[in-house]
């Protein structure tokens, strides 16, 4: 598939390089999920908590201005993380945040009573004076995995009902275009930089084999002149080594071809040149009868 050693090296340098770059970048971004997850799940702990002591102020004295305040910090939370409020009395009544048709400024608010399943797994537990979190989609309620979290809410130290805060959990750790801008302008710039060390090495590497290959060319049509430079110490600059070293044994040993051709057909040429006088000699008469 790759006939030069140029493109066997290089390729698949870079193919591993990407496989590397995008498994870090993929690693990556997990871990930053899970960091804007926990803090975002710190900040809604934070404002739920603060829910629970403003339902509480609206359970005790339930005046409108009481009820104003629950309803624009509930519609504050419910904007910025997408969530679903519910305050729960302990007969299992939700009133529901969940979209802008619930927050009942008017007095409108989407009123439901919670299954037997979710009053006895979960209401009774937040009635007990417990704080819940848990993950999933809270018996089948919700279509997408949530991240719920339940307070009590006290009236006069005793426990009158409940909030419950559900925010989906793909929506707490979504990240920003910026974070992927930056993410793929560092894989860019590093797959760029990657690729140029690795053509630069693979040239490096390939330089003195094409070289070579050049000179056992030259070497085949007789011209015994070109040596391959030596420029490591390496594999490679051994190679480059022997074969220079090859290359001039190949010289000697044509130089010594030649001499050796040249002295036996001068040690032929001169008996043949004396046998081809005296028979001359012999045909114009020049040497007579008598001396052959």
């Amino acid at each position: 598939m790759f006939r030069s050693v140029f493109t066997r090296l290089l390729i698949p340098y870079i193919l591993i390089l990407l496989i590397v770059l995008l498994l870090q970048s993929a690693l990556i971004t997990q871990l930053f999920r899970r960091d804007f997850y926990e803090e975002a799940k710190g900040e809604i702990v934070d404002s739920a908590r603060n829910l629970t002591g403003l339902a509480s102020a609206f359970f005790i004295r339930s005046q409108t201005q009481d009820r104003i305040t629950l309803l624009g910090a509930i519609q504050a939370v419910q904007l910025k993380y997408d969530a679903t409020i519910w305050v729960v009395s302990r007969e299992g009544i939700r009133l529901q945040f969940g979209n802008p048709e619930t927050f009942g400024m008017d007095g409108q608010d989407m009123t439901e009573a919670l299954t037997r399943a979710e009053f006895e797994l979960y209401l009774s537990q937040v009635l007990e004076g417990k704080t819940l979190e848990m993950e999933g989609d809270f018996l089948r309620r919700f279509e997408k995995p949530m991240l719920t979290l339940a307070y009590p809410i006290y009236v006069e130290g005793e426990v009158q009902g409940a909030l419950f805060v559900h925010t989906r959990i793909s929506t707490m750790s979504a990240l920003d275009a910026e974070y992927y801008w930056l993410t793929g302008f560092f894989f860019l710039c590093t797959t760029l930089l990657g690729a140029a060390f690795i053509f630069a090495l693979a040239t490096r590497f390939a330089r003195p084999l094409r070289r070579m290959n050049e000179i056992a060319g030259e070497i085949a049509r007789g011209n015994f002149g070109e040596k391959v430079s030596v420029e490591s110490r390496d594999e490679i600059g051994q190679l480059a080594g022997s074969f220079n070293m090859m290359a001039e044994n190949l010289k000697r040993h044509e130089q010594l071809q030649t001499s050796f051709v040249a002295n036996v057909s001068h040690e032929l040429r001169s008996p043949m040149t004396s046998m081809q006088g005296f028979a001359q000699g012999m045909l114009d008469g020049t040497i007579p009868p008598e001396d052959y």
